[in-house]
Parts: C-alpha cells; structure tokens; sequence
C-alpha cells in the first residue's frame, strides 16, 4: 500500500506542476482561466496521498506525536484539495450556464457545513475525512466532469480528435472518481458510511479502493496533459497568423525591411515599398544599403556610435519619395555589433495628406476670419447708416433754410460743403455694406452633407484628439443635398466643433455627436456633446455680438453670434439648450429645397 499511496500522489502532483508551468497566458480557451484551481487541487490532494504513505510508514505504534501531526495536516490537505475541485467545477459551469450562476456560492456553504460536522464531532479526524468526501469531493468530481463537458464544443472547432478524446476521458475518470473517493469512505455507524465503506470493497473485489483511485489519478494525469497540448497548438497558430500577418503588411503596406552585415552589405530586402522605388530586392541584395538608401552606411561611421538594443530614426529622401529610416544594432554571441536591421516605410503620402490637411485648415481659418470680418462690417455699416442719414437729411433741410433766408455766404458754403461730404460718407459706407454683406443666394450650391462634414471633422481631429473628443456623425448619409454656401455652412460647422473642444474636459472621453433629421421642408442639424456645459448666467446673450462671454471663458463672443446671422439670412434659425456637467446641444434649423 505504501508504494500504491506514492504513486497515487506522485500522478496527482505531476498533474498540478504541469498545468502550472505549462503556457496558457492570453489563451482563448475558456478551460484555460480556471486551471489554476485543478493545479491547486492536484498538488495538494498529492501531498495528503504522501502524508497517507507516511502515516503507513510510522504505523499506528510508532512515534504518536507525529502521527497525530500528520493526522492533523491530512484535514488541511483533504478538504483544501477538494475546495480548490469544488471551486473549478462551480466557476466553468456559471460562466458557460449563466442560470447556474448562483453555483459560485456552493463552496462556501459545504466549507460552513463541513466545519461545524468537524468542530462537533467526537472523533473528528474520521467525521473530517468522511465529511469531506460527501460533501466536498463528490460534487467537486461531478461538477469538474460537467464544466469539461461544458468546454467540449470550443475544443471541438480545432479539429484535434486527440485532445477532444481526452477531454471526454477526462470529464468520465473524474465522475468515476468522485464515486470512489466521494462515495466510498471510511466504516462508520451512519448511512452510507455503514454499506459502503473501505472494508466492504476490499471484501468484496479483493483489492483495496485505493488502487483503483491511484488508477484514476495516473489516468487522469495523462488526460490532462494531453488536454494541455492544445495551448501548444494554440501558441503556434498564434505565431503562424502572426507572421502570416507580418508578411501581409509587408506585401500590402509601402514598407521595406533589411538587414545589413557588419561589411556593410544587404543580406536581406523585402517589402512593397521597392515598388515605388522601381527595384528588386535581387538588384540590391549583397551591395551596400547606400545603393538603396544614398547618403545612408549604418556599418561605416554613422553606426560606430551606436549602441546594441537601442533603435535609431532617421528621414531620407529618394527619388521624390521621403521614408521614415527605423534600426537597429544586432549582436552576436560575444556582444559585439554583428549588423543592422531595419524598416523603411514610405511616409510620402502621408505627408501629401498632411499639407493638404494643412492648407484646408488654413482656407478654412481664412474663410472664418473673412466671415468674420463681413458680419462686423455689416453690422457696423447697418449701425452707422441711420445716424449718417439723419445728418444728411438735417444738412439738407438747414441748406434750404440758409438759401430762403439772408445767412452771409460763408455759412451757406460750409453748409454745402458739409452736406456734401455727409453725402459722400453715405454713398461710401452703401458701397461697403453691398461689398462686405453676406448674399447666400449668389453663391449657394448643392452640398453633399456626409462629405462635407467629414472634410471638417478631419481638419478638427488633432485638436479634438488632443482633450480626449471623439467626433460621430449620424444621419448625415441619409439626408439629401443641401443648396446653401459651403463657406456658411463650413464656419457653422468649424465653430460649433471648435467650441465642444473648447468645452471639453480632456481628463475623460467625451463625445461630440453631429446628427441630422428631415422635418417637413427643414433640415434639423444638431451638434450635442457630453462637455461641461454653459453656465446658466451665460445662455441668455450667447448669440448677441460683444455682449456674450464666451463659454470657454476666452473673453466676448463673435463666433456665434456670426452662426446664429447666418442662419438668420439663409432663413432658419438655430438656438442651443445646456445643463452645466451634462453636455451642449445646439440645434440649427434650415430650410432645404
């Protein structure tokens, strides 16, 4: 017995050790998350088969003290060991079954329940060995059993019939040992404990329960780490779709990969990127990487400074297309630079994309300021006609009067003159006003919404992104065409942005979101954000000229002011609702054809 109690032990130990320190870090497998806990159970259910092989060794007239140790330790190890079965087969079951959820709480209750059996019992090393297989380890093994058979159907998508087999042969040894290590325990004066019991099997079938456990144990070690292959096998799927992956980019993306040798010479090229160069990587391979990049010798005294697992950037140009240079040092056995290894990726798009990104940015500013500056002047000349009207009205009533009366001609001429210039000031500032006055109808054409707007949402991104905005739009493609001047609508768009950016917290996410609805023969455009919202005091006179503050608390408001004329002369109107710690919206109404 004592060899069948080592063997018993060792299986169940080297079951737990394996599943440790096999990999299964950022797996798929469900299985793989609570492992853990039969490894628990593994290492600790073999130390209490070996503390059971001691206690044979020391013999009931041995050495008592140690006996009553090892007695003690077995009702630490067996109930433990069993807990950790007991937690795994609740955990799978209530995350496959989520009506089976409130399982995670049976531990706990048969842990209470087996402590108090134990605390009350008189002969508490046999009540805790008993009670520990009834109400632990039975329904660990047959929980443990479903949750395998829960995990089949993933195991199953890998077409692996081996490990598919032996997670079934798993799940059918762990019900037959929760039989034999649940159900068949010590004698005792109590069902079931009094028909069967230890003695019973080994009258019965000549040989002692234990055997047939440490059967179990070894069969089920061997289950188990032929399940464990499936994470090797997942491992190596992972690194194939990955280098299938890299390879992909490689050939989609305009990127060059090389390698250089301590000489200097390429000993590996490849990308798409020699596409835009007009070259094979045949044409380069074995001649120096300054054939391919000029002006570039990481080998000669660009690399003598270099230092082994730090990477390099640099930016080349050749011929008219700019790459961003990455690299690196390689080492060899004895430290020493062996070589280099780089990546060039071809940025001349990009760039492209940035300097036209760029000058919209810059027509748009100008488009705003000129905007701007056409609603002030219009304003203005709007606020000095009257007055300078009035003037040239009385100058010309005081001109008749001095003509019907005997005034000295003096004053009859600086009236003249006066009224003259009064005149001349009026038909200026009308010049003005018909130059500088916004006339929608001249120019309005038909506006693709959904492209406009993300025209606009791609000049306002980097700003947007820097305090933590995220730019939606929704509805925007369903909407048709709008007439109306694309700078108009480009500056309502620009400055209701730019103000959820301004509101924006940046120490959170916050969303704007642009969205669009057709009512009647009216387009409701809305751009409602989750920001800080506008202070109450601040709403009343937030569309009225030198008169509101701004929200963002950078001084007096024209911007919206400028939105809210706009939409006054294309014939809509637009009118904004905050609540401060909760977000903006404002809502702009035009009518479409």
């Amino acid at each position: 017995m004592t060899f069948v109690f080592f063997i018993y032990g060792l299986s169940f130990f080297v079951l737990g050790l394996s599943i440790l320190v096999y990999p299964k870090k950022g797996s798929a497998f469900k299985l793989a998350r609570h492992l853990y806990l039969v490894a628990g159970f593994g290492l600790i259910h073999g130390m209490n088969e070996w503390v059971d092989m001691f206690i044979l060794v020391v013999g009931p007239v041995g050495r008592p003290g140690l006996t009553s140790f090892l007695e003690a330790s077995r009702m630490l190890f067996l109930p433990g060991s069993f807990l950790f079965l007991l937690q795994f087969g609740t955990k799978v079951i209530a995350e496959s079954k989520k009506k089976y959820s409130s399982l995670k709480t049976l531990p706990m209750v048969l842990l209470v329940i087996w402590v108090v059996i134990f605390a009350t019992s008189e002969d508490r090393f046999t009540m805790g060995d008993i009670w520990s297989r009834y109400l632990l380890c039975f329904p660990g093994t047959i929980l443990t059993a479903y949750g395998l058979i829960l995990c089949l159907p993933q195991f199953k998508k890998t077409e692996s019939p081996a490990v598919t087999k032996s997670l079934k042969l798993g799940a059918v040894i762990f019900f037959l040992y929760g039989v034999l290590a649940g159900l068949i325990v010590k004698k005792a004066d109590f069902f079931p404990a009094s028909v069967l019991n230890y003695d019973v099997i080994l009258r019965t079938v000549g040989v002692p329960v234990q055997v047939f456990r440490g059967v179990c144990a070894a069969i089920l070690a061997y289950s188990i780490l032929r399940i464990l292959s499936i994470f090797r096998w997942e491992a190596q799927n992972t690194l194939l779709d990955s280098e299938l992956r890299f390879r992909t980019i490689a050939a989609a993306v305009p990127v060059i990969l090389f390698m250089e040798d301590r000489e200097g010479l390429i000993t590996f090229l490849e990308g798409k990127g020699l596409d835009t160069l007009g070259g094979e990587s045949s044409q380069f391979v074995g001649r120096p990487v300054s054939s391919l990049f000029p002006g570039v010798s990481l080998a000669g005294q660009e690399g003598r400074h270099l230092r082994p697992g730090e990477t390099y950037n640099s930016n080349i140009t050749v011929e008219n297309r700019t790459f961003d240079l990455c690299y690196s040092p390689v080492q060899d056995s004895r430290g020493e630079i062996s070589g280099f290894i780089g990546v060039a990726l071809d940025v001349t798009e990009r760039m492209r994309a940035q300097a036209e990104l760029e000058k919209n940015r810059q027509e748009m500013m100008k488009t705003k300021h000129l905007t701007e500056l056409g609603t002030i002047s219009t304003a203005m000349t709007r606020e000095l006609d009257r007055p300078l009207k009035v003037a040239q009205l009385l100058l010309e009533r005081l001109l008749k009067d001095i003509t019907e009366s005997s005034y000295p001609e003096a004053v009859a001429k600086t009236v003249r003159k006066s009224f003259s210039e009064v005149t001349e000031a009026v038909s200026v500032l009308m010049r003005f006003y018909d130059f500088a006055r916004l006339q929608p109808a001249a120019e309005a054409k038909p506006i693709d919404l959904l492209r406009f707007a993300e025209r606009i949402i791609a000049v306002c991104a980097d700003s947007a992104r820097r305090v933590n905005l995220e730019l939606v739009t929704e509805g925007l493609d369903v909407v048709p065409r709008i007439r109306m001047v694309e700078r108009h609508l480009e500056y309502i768009f620009f400055v209701l942005i730019q103000n959820a950016i301004d509101l924006a917290d940046g120490s959170r996410i916050d969303h704007l979101t642009i969205s669009c609805q057709i009512h009647h023969k009216q387009m409701r455009l809305t751009f409602a954000d989750t920001c800080r919202g506008i202070p109450n005091q601040q709403l009343e006179n937030i569309f009225q000229p030198f008169l509101a503050a701004q929200p963002n608390g950078r001084g007096v408001d024209i911007e919206l002011a400028v939105v809210n004329h706009i939409a006054g002369i294309c014939g809509g109107s637009i009118r904004v609702e905050s609540e401060p710690g909760k977000g903006t919206a404002f809502c702009l109404t035009l009518p479409i054809e």
